[in-house]
């Protein structure tokens, strides 16, 4: 089976009436949580901020949080950097990465462009999550110290700039889908453990790969026939091949619900140790910890720094979570400041933090992503608690209520008056006559 051309035929022939209603309202989801996350990330991120600077040029595209119109693929890359930067970022752990961050800023970008529908931009935003989280699943398991950021997303946001360009020829999207797929960026999962601020813009060079792919093939340059395998899995791929079938169930079955949501602004990782430590808090006097063992698996056992560096460094180090969550009322944006960081005020429980990988929740990972966390006071009284799996997927969902919640308090304060009407927009996309009714409730001053 060739799978590049029975996906670039889904991505040809899927209109909006055939996505069910329910995988549109979970999108619809997803395009609010990601949208206030991006903008409240590039005003957190002073070399975000820089970068756009240096960049500027005259277009039609919105940077979210910024009055600031610019070209295409600036605005593209540009939006997902700022989305990395909080790490509140909505993931897919079927598909390994987080997808919105890197495809909804490209469709986002190619919609203004064309100034096209709401609807136009929901169907074009949805068939590209689609196709590259199902990219992203068959290459699965993937290589040791890689950061998916920047790999397999170019392709579903190729797919979707090509749809929202209206160029929907079978042929054509299976050639952008292999020139994408020959753009994989070499990314290092060790720069979000020592705080290297490049990987926050890893997902930046995603969505920027999808632009080029779509300009390639326009200008006619053609992609590799096997570019799939002989390319993007050996690039990534633990095994340098297709691992499972991209096809299970297409059509039937779309992916975008299986996805999770985030409400601690740090790697997902640590969100079960979180958990954890968060129904132990209220037992114990903090002054009497004696010593704090994380139990996970493997990959999240890798971030055991007590040292971290930055707020990019701090939101990798289990050691400095877990102090800060004993620490501080609420864990939130605040928590990873760098000036947090600086104070050292957690270095006293960082330092007995200890973080072990469990063989019995490593065999559960990556379906599920475990954490036992066991405290022992200085008089030898242990606590425990076992947490499977962190809220916020499929399994164990966040409610509307709290999906809101997360959007307004994250929404940046210079955006706060247009909160009802950016819902509203994204509610009833379908009904809007251009995208720009929705981004520009994003430029503060617009």
């Amino acid at each position: 089976m060739n799978y590049i051309t029975r996906l670039a035929e889904f991505a040809s022939i899927t209109r909006l009436k055939d996505i069910p209603i329910n995988e549109r309202t979970h999108a619809k989801k997803i395009i609010m949580d990601t949208m206030a996350v991006i903008a409240r990330g590039y005003l957190e991120a002073e070399y975000i901020q820089n970068l756009a600077n240096m960049m500027r040029n005259d277009g039609r595209c919105t940077i979210l949080g910024c009055d600031a119109r610019v070209k295409e693929q600036t605005a593209a890359l540009i939006n997902s950097s700022s989305g990395t930067v909080l790490e509140l970022d909505e993931g897919h752990r079927i598909a390994g990465s987080h997808a919105a961050v890197q495809i909804l800023p490209a469709t986002l970008a190619a919609s203004e462009f064309t100034a096209c529908s709401g609807k136009e931009f929901l169907e074009a935003f949805i068939i590209g999550y689609e196709v590259g989280t199902r990219i992203g699943y068959a290459l699965k398991p993937f290589r040791e110290g890689l950061h998916t950021h920047g790999t397999w997303a170019s392709i579903g946001a190729a797919i979707a700039i090509s749809l929202v360009f209206d160029k929907r020829d079978q042929e054509f999207l299976e050639n952008i889908m292999r020139i994408a797929a020959n753009m994989a960026h070499s990314t290092s999962w060790e720069t979000a453990i020592t705080g290297a601020t490049i990987r926050n813009v890893y997902a930046g060079l995603a969505s920027l790969a999808g632009f080029l792919s779509y300009s390639f093939s326009n200008a006619g340059i053609k992609g590799q026939k096997n570019a799939l395998i002989s390319s993007l899995a050996k690039a990534i791929s633990s095994t340098g091949k297709i691992n499972a079938n991209p096809l299970i169930n297409l059509e039937k079955e779309y992916f975008i619900t299986k996805n999770y949501f985030k409400i601690f602004p740090c790697c997902g990782y640590t969100h079960a140790a979180i958990e954890a430590t968060l129904s132990i808090k209220n037992e114990i006097e903090i002054d009497q910890i004696g010593k704090i063992i994380v139990y996970t698996f493997r990959d999240a056992a890798m971030l055991n720094s007590k040292n971290p560096k930055n707020s990019l460094a701090a939101k990798f180090s289990i050691p400095y979570i877990i102090a800060k969550t004993l620490l501080e009322d609420e864990l939130n944006i605040e928590s990873f400041k760098d000036e947090k960081v600086a104070k050292k005020d957690w270095k006293k429980i960082a330092k007995v933090v200890s973080v072990v990988q469990d063989d019995e929740i490593n065999r559960m990972f990556p379906e599920m992503w475990g954490a036992k966390v066991s405290i022992v006071l200085n008089n030898g009284k242990k606590f425990e608690k076992f947490v499977d799996n962190p809220r916020g997927d499929w399994r164990k969902p966040f409610d509307e209520k709290q999906l809101l919640s997360k959007f307004e308090s994250t929404l940046p304060y210079i955006l706060k008056n247009n909160n009802k009407e950016i819902l509203q927009k994204i509610n009833t996309l379908e009904k809007l006559s251009t995208i720009n009714m929705l981004t520009d409730l994003f430029a503060p001053n617009r």
